[in-house]
C-alpha cells in the first residue's frame, strides 16, 4: 500500500475543510454552525463542497502530472457551478477558490517527486517559486470573469490593472501581475505573493491547539486569533477600514458576556469576515493532508 496519499485525497481534504469552517460553531459575525451572514447559509455551503472538491482534485492531479496550473479556469469553475447550483445561486468561495486550488497544486507537485506532506511550511516554501512561475504564464481573463460574477457578493472591488468589470487587456496581463498589484489591499493575493504566511501561521497554531482541544474548537480560536490580529480585506473592501479595525478590537476583546448580541449586530449590517475563514480554512486543510499522510505511513 502506498506511503503517500493520492492527489485525489489532497482535494477531498481541502473540499472537506470548507465545510467543516463553515459549520463550526462561535465564530464571529461569519457562516457559523447554524448561523447566516449576508446571502450566505450553512446549507449553501454544503451544496457548494462537491463542485469545489472536484476542481481540487483537478487541481492537486494537475499537478501530480506536471500539467499548468489553470488557477483562472479553476475558479472561474468553481464559481459557474455554484451560481448554477439552485441551492446555492451565489458565489461562497472566491477566496477560498484561489488559495486552495494553488495549495493542492503544489502539494500535488510534491507527491510527484515522492515528498512526504509532513513538514508542511518548508514543502510549500520550497515550491513556492513554481507556484509563482505558472502565475507569471497564465493569462488573467478567466479570473476576472470569476470575479465579475461575484460583485455582489463581494461588494466593491477596486481593481487596478485593468478595472474587473472590464476585460479588456486582461489577456496581456498575467495573473501574477494581477496578485502583485492587488496584494496591497487583498489579503487573498497577499498570501500567494508571501508564500502563504498567515495561512501557514494559522495552520501552525491550529496544530498546537488540537494537541488539547477538538477540532472544532481549534478551528474557531484561530479564526479569532486571525481576526484580532489583522484587518480582514473582504472589509475593508466592502465597509471600510474603519469597520474592519473595529472587528478586530471587538474580537480582541472577551465581550463580558455580549457575545451573541455583538454577534447578532454584526450579521444584521452584513459584516462578513469572509478572508478570515478562507485562510482558516486553508489552514485546516493543511492540517487534513498532514493527518492523512501520517495515516498512510502508519499503514
Amino acid at each position: 500500500m502506498s506511503e503517500l496519499p493520492a492527489p485525489a485525497e489532497i482535494g477531498i481534504a481541502f473540499g472537506t475543510a470548507f465545510l467543516t469552517e463553515a459549520l463550526t460553531p462561535g465564530k464571529l459575525s461569519t457562516v457559523s454552525s447554524s448561523k447566516s451572514i449576508k446571502d450566505l447559509t450553512p446549507g449553501k455551503f454544503i451544496h457548494a463542497t462537491p463542485h469545489i472538491t472536484a476542481e481540487l482534485i483537478n487541481a492537486a492531479i494537475r499537478g501530480y502530472k506536471g500539467e499548468a496550473l489553470r488557477l483562472g479556469a479553476s475558479v472561474l469553475e468553481i464559481t459557474r457551478n455554484t451560481l448554477r447550483n439552485k441551492w446555492v445561486g451565489t458565489n461562497v468561495a472566491l477566496g477560498y477558490a484561489i488559495l486552495s486550488t494553488s495549495l493542492a497544486y503544489i502539494l500535488g507537485k510534491a507527491l510527484s517527486r515522492g515528498l512526504a506532506l509532513i513538514d508542511l511550511p518548508t514543502l510549500i516554501q520550497s515550491l513556492h517559486p513554481e507556484l509563482l512561475a505558472e502565475l507569471r504564464k497564465e493569462p488573467s481573463c478567466r479570473l476576472y470573469a470569476a470575479i465579475s460574477y461575484s460583485e455582489k457578493h463581494l461588494g466593491a472591488y477596486f481593481g487596478r490593472i485593468p478595472d474587473v468589470r472590464s476585460t479588456e487587456g486582461c489577456r496581456e496581463i498575467t495573473l501574477l501581475e494581477v496578485f502583485q498589484h492587488s496584494s496591497l489591499d487583498d489579503e487573498v493575493s497577499d498570501e500567494l505573493m508571501r508564500c502563504f504566511t498567515r495561512t501557514l501561521q494559522a495552520y501552525a497554531l491550529m496544530k498546537s491547539l488540537t494537541t488539547q482541544l477538538g477540532v472544532l474548537e481549534a478551528v474557531k480560536q484561530t479564526h479569532t486569533y486571525l481576526l484580532r490580529e489583522h484587518p480582514d480585506t473582504l472589509v475593508t473592501k466592502s465597509r471600510g477600514l474603519p469597520t474592519a479595525y473595529a472587528l478586530m478590537k471587538i474580537a480582541g476583546n472577551p465581550l463580558k458576556g455580549r457575545y451573541e448580541q455583538i454577534d447578532r449586530y454584526l450579521r444584521v449590517k452584513g459584516v462578513n469576515p469572509g478572508t478570515t475563514s478562507d485562510i482558516t480554512s486553508c489552514a485546516l486543510g493543511l492540517l487534513l493532508v498532514e493527518r492523512i499522510e501520517a495515516g498512510c505511513s502508519r499503514q
